[in-house]
């Protein structure tokens, strides 16, 4: 008594699978294109590749393991943090022990004068260097304020009365990241002393623009890229690798469905 109930369940769910909707053509469409062409009758390229699913294949498929930001890119920790870079802006300002030395001034009625002069902002130029004077030029980009500091003090150890340098980045045109595409606002964005991830640098340029499901993000690092969806980043933190300068990361959509 029960079969027929059963059989009809069973044929309404086969009918179903007929309105289903689908992602992209059939193989037969795709070989049809192929071979007969478009509207103007020449055969033209498909982005598809079609693969009998086989035995092969099958074991194929279940050896792959997609690689993502992680097997892409080196995941460590953040980049070496504070190191100055060609067009950065720089400033310097210089202390000496007692007054009356090479930077300072003594004043005529024996009091105290100033002890420290204080430079323009300077930018660090194509060869990666800054101006001091009587320190001569100083080699800036690829060390820290603190180095490029240390730098200008042993050039001025003969000259000055015990000089201490205190070097202050003013504008970061070095350490920064590229976002854009399905974003908020994109543009450049400065590397945090901390670390900037990448999740980190799409909350910069305002947030995904769209569900995070249909986003995917391609970082490109040199000559390398690499891509996650949106989801697997928020998902799985050790895909949330941090960025280093000059990366690139570009936001776009593609629909599930």
């Amino acid at each position: 008594m029960l079969r027929i109930p059963i059989i009809l369940l069973i044929t309404a769910g086969l009918a179903a699978c007929s309105s289903l909707p689908n992602a992209g053509p059939t193989a037969k469409t795709i070989l049809s294109r192929q071979q007969n062409g478009g509207a103007q009758g020449r055969a033209v390229a498909s982005p598809y590749s079609i693969f009998d699913v086989n035995a092969e294949t099958v074991a194929v498929l279940s050896r792959h393991r997609p690689t993502g930001f992680l097997g892409s890119f080196a995941a460590g920790g953040p980049p070496s943090s504070g190191t100055l870079g060609v067009g950065d802006m720089v400033s310097v300002s210089i202390f000496e022990a007692s007054s009356g030395g090479l930077f300072g001034t003594a004043d005529a009625t024996g009091s105290a004068g100033s002890k420290s002069v204080q430079l323009p902002p300077q930018q660090i130029d194509r060869g990666g260097r800054i101006n001091v004077p009587y320190a001569g030029s100083v080699v800036a980009a690829g060390r820290t304020p603190a180095q490029v500091g240390q730098a200008i003090v042993s050039a001025l150890s003969s000259k000055a009365i015990e000089p201490q340098v205190l070097v202050t980045l003013t504008q970061n045109a070095a350490n920064l990241v590229t976002v854009s595409g399905e974003v908020g606002q994109g543009g450049r964005f400065p590397l945090a002393v901390k670390g900037t991830r990448v999740l980190d640098a799409i909350a910069l340029a305002g947030g995904p623009q769209a569900a995070a499901h249909d986003l995917f993000v391609r970082l490109t690092r040199g000559s390398r890229t690499g891509v996650e969806s949106l989801t697997s980043l928020v998902s799985n933190p050790r895909e949330n690798i941090y960025l280093r300068a000059d990366d690139q990361l570009f936001i776009y959509r593609e629909p599930r469905t």
